[in-house]
């Protein structure tokens, strides 16, 4: 299988994507698929106006594109692009106002993926009649810089492998799932031998 593209975002398209409207918007595309602005308007809560407005600025900094497969003069649809996006590279992290804008954006992505998270997870928890149908792993690992980033590109692997094969698939018995994969270190690294 090829690998999947990458995007690495640039300061203009951090700083497009961190206002929370337009984090929950893009968030919305990526776990949900293509939508319009009156769905989106619909799902957060906001005036159609405003979600087209973000959704302009958000196609402005290449973070979405139009779905011309369906829709039509009165209706557009919005879709994240094909393959991974990569926020907060080292070269964009590099300058002040990169820092500044990767932080931003990382922020209100996690805060706002951790909210819907809990949500979703209550929702689940109060249906207990209903199937569990999540997997939730917590691992703790010991790893050597080279060890972690084996681990890291094996699992993006799976996930990259998978969503291809699954992309386009047109089955009414599938469920759309949002796969995360966070990997951090819990403790700062040892310092050199020597340094103080």
């Amino acid at each position: 299988m090829a690998e999947q593209q990458m995007r690495e975002l640039d300061t203009a398209a951090l700083r497009a994507l961190g206002h929370p409207l337009r984090v929950r918007i893009f968030d919305i595309l990526s776990r949900e698929g293509a939508q319009t602005s009156s769905s989106l308007s619909e799902m957060t809560g906001e005036s159609s106006g405003s979600t087209s407005y973000h959704l302009r600025i958000l196609a402005r900094a290449h973070l979405i594109e139009e779905d011309t497969t369906r829709g039509n003069a009165r209706e557009r649809w919005w879709m994240l692009p094909r393959g991974r996006v990569l926020v907060g590279s080292e070269e964009t992290s590099a300058t002040p106002a990169g820092l500044a804008a990767t932080q931003l954006a990382l922020t209100e992505l996690y805060r706002q993926r951790g909210e819907w998270f809990l949500r979703t997870l209550q929702e689940r928890l109060a249906r207990p009649s209903e199937q569990w149908d999540a997997h939730l792993t917590f691992a703790n690992l010991s790893l050597t810089v080279p060890q972690y980033e084996q681990l890291a590109q094996r699992l993006q692997a799976i996930i990259d492998e998978v969503a291809e094969d699954t992309r386009d698939q047109d089955d009414e018995e599938a469920v759309r799932y949002s796969v995360r994969l966070d990997i951090l270190p819990s403790q700062n690294p040892p310092r050199a031998r020597g340094a103080r």
